[in-house]
């Protein structure tokens, strides 16, 4: 997840996300998010700073890896119900950065990611029958099933 920019400490890289998108199909690109990686009593601790996700685990590689899973699956979430991750663009609180600037360099890293995601509309049934027959509700009564006629 950690990567060695070549910048002088201090310099904080701009963080940068994008969604493109032509109806169902989805691209998301997240440039280098900070990541807060800390210990946690006996596990490991990842808080994203620019967008407020977090995730852990039992050993470091574990955390940083439940945090990629969980962001690309908080991400397609987001896309799902809102159809696009403008919600999702939300700062971690002032804490969280005031922890992030106090830590030590080995506590941070960079994360980027480029995914795409298909998203695929859900059937209602109440509005219409999306199936070439037809429905009929079923009444049980005494073993036997009943069609409302």
């Amino acid at each position: 997840m950690g990567q060695d920019t070549g910048r002088p400490a201090g310099k904080r890289l701009p963080t940068k996300a994008f969604h493109a998108t032509d109806g169902s199909k989805h691209v998301v690109g997240v440039k280098d998010l900070h990541v807060m990686l800390l210990k946690d009593g006996k596990g490991w601790f990842a808080q994203g700073i620019e967008i407020d996700y977090a995730a852990s685990g039992e050993s470091l590689d574990e955390a940083e890896k439940n945090f990629e899973d969980g962001l690309a699956m908080t991400i397609k979430e987001h896309l799902t119900r809102h159809g696009t991750i403008d919600k999702l663009l939300t700062p971690a609180p002032p804490a969280s950065w005031k922890e992030f600037y106090d830590s030590p360099m080995d506590a941070k890293a960079l994360y980027s990611t480029v995914q795409a995601y298909e998203i695929l509309k859900r059937f209602d049934l109440s509005r219409r029958n999306p199936f070439p027959f037809e429905i009929r509700p079923l009444c049980r009564r005494g073993g036997a099933y009943l069609g409302k006629r």
